[in-house]
């Protein structure tokens, strides 16, 4: 007799939600700890690359005693900002639902994950964006053996992004929309040229065939009749 394997009840399936996946560019930007030793994550935006608009942006409160970097003095930040935002553990318990659809496209991805490794482990995939245009359009070393990397003002430029007149680098919302942007005409300049085709409709084919018949069996009168 074989073995009856039962199915389990309903109660004890889980239903699961299928979601598109979204290449997504991610920007942080530091602090260092008042021993000068550490990077602390202090901002971080997740901007759509095929939209081009931001998903999510937010200050984070450093996890130690930090000293405000002079890019952010100059922005305006101050201590205060940075400590009224999430911490560091709020912060990651969302993204940790936020994130698994995501392809996140990192400016140094190397960087970045060394940083905040949970980014790889709560994602899809990530991508390194300042490799892949080095590699097309980067000069090459012959001392590092690769092409060589273009930091990621350069790169823009050179890609034909352009700043608004209230952004600057080194904020993570401009950050993230230029690796967007880049990414995005590194996508335009991969695709292979369009096939140029004349198509025509079956109607449309069906027509002249018919009109052509109609032709053939119409004489005009001066024909030559053979006797």
């Amino acid at each position: 007799m074989s073995n009856i394997i039962k199915f389990p009840s309903y109660a004890k399936l889980k239903s699961m939600i299928t979601m598109p996946l979204r290449y997504v560019a991610v920007d942080l930007e530091f602090v260092r700890d008042e021993l000068n030793k550490r990077f602390c994550i202090a901002e971080i935006c997740f901007w759509d690359i095929e939209t081009n608009k931001k998903i999510f942006s937010s200050f984070i409160r450093p996890e130690e005693n930090f000293l405000l970097s002079r890019r952010f003095q100059e922005r305006g930040i101050t201590s205060d900002h940075l400590l009224a935002a999430p911490s560091m553990e709020e912060l990651d318990q969302f993204l940790k639902f936020m994130l698994p659809s995501f392809m996140l496209v990192f400016w140094n991805a190397k960087t970045d994950l060394e940083r905040y490794p949970n980014l790889k482990k709560y994602s899809f995939g990530t991508r390194c964006a300042m490799r892949r245009f080095a590699d097309r359009f980067g000069s090459y070393n012959h001392d590092f053996g690769d092409h060589q990397f273009v930091k990621l003002e350069d790169a823009a430029y050179q890609a034909g992004f352009i700043l608004e007149p209230d952004e600057s680098f080194h904020q993570a919302s401009v950050d993230a929309k230029a690796t967007a942007f880049i990414w995005e005409e590194l996508n335009q300049e991969s695709m292979p040229e369009p096939i140029t085709m004349d198509l025509v409709l079956r109607d449309d084919v069906y027509s002249l065939l018919e009109e052509s018949s109609e032709d053939e069996g119409i004489s005009d009168g001066n024909e030559n009749v053979p006797f």
